[in-house]
């Protein structure tokens, strides 16, 4: 493949990425950036441009847990039971089905970047000991930011009576922030590293 014909690629799947805008309580705005993966799947499925941010939880939950504060900065200390309770008052606000990537949809639209680098993440090398605002490294061939490190996140698939996440962290090392690592986290539990992407089936 050619450099322009890379470059045209990829122009055609940024015009994937559009913008939904749901309305919550009190006439607030909540807005999300989706990129359509549908012609990944066999199913319309759309997935958040970036990991959900401080300012999207506290629009639907009215606290923020975060150790990290920022309002662009990718809400963490979540645990995975904490993301099922956002997605259902977020679901029951606007009508939609938001829900967590599974472990396979994950996968794919990772990209399949088999290590970071500082070029697409934050990792432990370069993070400054700590979270950083969504959507400031190179987005991946899909347009997705942040897929690999800054947090982790969680995915809607079990590993016996863990869930699994993936991606890697802002303390991780790049051996651990590669497409292909796998870990797993208990439901109940907390980290300051661990977050969550939102996915859309329409």
């Amino acid at each position: 493949m050619t450099r322009e014909n890379a470059l045209l690629k990829i122009r055609e799947l940024q015009d994937n990425i559009n913008q939904l805008q749901e309305y919550i309580e009190n006439d607030n705005k909540f807005t999300i950036e989706m990129v359509d993966m549908s012609l990944h799947f066999d199913y319309d499925l759309h997935v958040g441009k970036y990991p959900v941010t401080q300012a999207q939880w506290k629009q639907v939950m009215g606290n923020n847990p975060s150790y990290f504060k920022g309002d662009n900065l990718p809400v963490e200390l979540v645990s995975w039971n904490d993301c099922q309770q956002f997605l259902e008052k977020l679901n029951d606000k606007t009508g939609k089905k938001f829900r967590l990537l599974t472990d396979y949809e994950w996968l794919i639209c990772s990209g399949n970047h088999q290590e970071i680098n500082g070029d697409i993440g934050w990792y432990r090398e370069n993070s400054n000991g700590a979270t950083q605002k969504v959507g400031q490294k190179q987005p991946n061939i899909f347009g997705l930011y942040d897929m690999l490190g800054n947090v982790w996140e969680w995915t809607d698939s079990k590993l016996g009576t863990y869930r699994v996440i993936r991606g890697g962290s802002w303390s991780n090392e790049p051996a651990d922030c590669r497409s292909a690592y796998r870990g797993r986290w208990d439901p109940g539990r907390r980290y300051g590293s661990l977050g969550f992407r939102l996915a859309l089936i329409k």
